[in-house]
């Protein structure tokens, strides 16, 4: 997968490596944004491969405003490249 501004990536994974190495570190993003996307990224991975894994209704609703900011800051980021 390739990104708009021409970074390459391969995994999830590596998309959280990539928002940090190229966009927080950068100051393009806060290091709260990186953290939180990825905490959002090891809530997919728990839920994807832990069959014993259960998010909690407060698990996920305290998550949904930062989530909500951060995409609206991803959105204006692009749409200005």
């Amino acid at each position: 997968m390739s990104l708009n501004d021409g970074h390459e990536i391969s995994s999830h994974r590596g998309a959280v490596g990539a928002f940090g190495q190229y966009y927080v570190t950068t100051g393009i993003f806060s290091i709260d944004d990186g953290r939180h996307y990825s905490r959002l990224q090891g809530l997919r991975e728990k839920a994807d491969y832990n069959c014993t894994y259960n998010a909690t209704e407060r698990d996920i609703a305290q998550r949904i405003e930062p989530t909500r900011l951060l995409i609206e800051k991803i959105q204006n980021y692009i749409y200005q490249l």
